[in-house]
């Protein structure tokens, strides 16, 4: 654990409020940089996709918070609840129990302060422990496949015929002027049908 203590007292030492604030606007879409640092943010209209998790982060504790208190509360807990900190086996712990309690169906791993040593972290130490368990596969179906094929089987390296985007691929013999003019006369179909 001293190790894990250590490698987090480095990684806060890169931290600052201006990356945190960076991060906090590429995840969701909300541009805290009109605000000053303790200035009470009062957002007008839609927020985004992930609306409870960031209406909960706005009004934490039941109060509206400034700019400065959200990306503090952003940094220490991200937008979902605090990440998994520590050795392998208690971080794996705590992917599997979410699993097996909340029966959700995959992770997306993510890594802050310090590339690529956070990234490192996950594929050298997480991974291992993940697939130790038989909760990551070691293997993919289709050896040396595209992602499609790995999803849908061998040979399945092209949409599906029933999927909307199955008319849009550039088949062998059409032309590059050809398949624009296609292209654009669907995008022009498809705008006429939204109106």
């Amino acid at each position: 654990q001293a190790e894990v203590d250590a490698k987090v007292a480095e990684y806060e030492k890169y931290t600052s409020l201006e990356m945190i604030e960076i991060t906090f606007t590429a995840v969701t879409g909300i541009d805290l940089s009109v605000y000053d640092w303790d200035e009470i943010v009062e957002l007008k209209g839609e927020t985004n996709a992930m609306k409870s998790a960031t209406e909960s982060l706005l009004n934490k504790g039941g109060k509206k918070n400034t700019k400065r208190e959200i990306l503090e509360t952003y940094n220490k807990y991200g937008l979902f609840g605090k990440p998994f900190i520590g050795m392998p086996d208690k971080v794996v712990d705590e992917l599997e129990k979410w699993v097996d309690e909340y029966d959700i169906d995959g992770f997306n791993l993510g890594f802050n302060a310090v590339w690529p040593d956070n990234l490192e972290d996950i594929v050298d130490l997480i991974i291992p422990e993940l697939q130790k368990r038989g909760l990551f596969w070691k293997d993919y179906p289709v050896k040396g496949g595209t992602f499609r094929e790995n999803t849908f089987g061998k040979g399945q390296t092209f949409l599906h015929e029933d999927h909307p985007a199955y008319a849009l691929r550039w088949q062998e013999g059409v032309s590059k002027e050809e398949f624009e003019k296609n292209l654009k006369a669907h995008e022009k179909e498809r705008l006429a049908r939204r109106s």
